[in-house]
């Protein structure tokens, strides 16, 4: 019965460990989508036409 307390246990932190692991690297993953997206020159030039031209400064 113990054994079985222990597998448990031993089963639920493993799956959590690996929730963590696969949210730790999407994490990651969207911070490097949002750098490339803030470094592209076509998208900045684009912000700043829209910006330039609808809005009042």
């Amino acid at each position: 019965m113990a054994l079985k307390k222990v597998l448990s246990s031993v089963s639920k932190e493993a799956t959590l460990l690996t929730n963590m692991g696969i949210y730790t690297t999407v994490g990651y993953g969207l911070l490097v989508l949002i750098a490339f997206i803030g470094f592209n020159q076509h998208l900045k030039q684009c912000f700043n036409l829209f910006k330039s031209k609808l809005w009042i400064s």
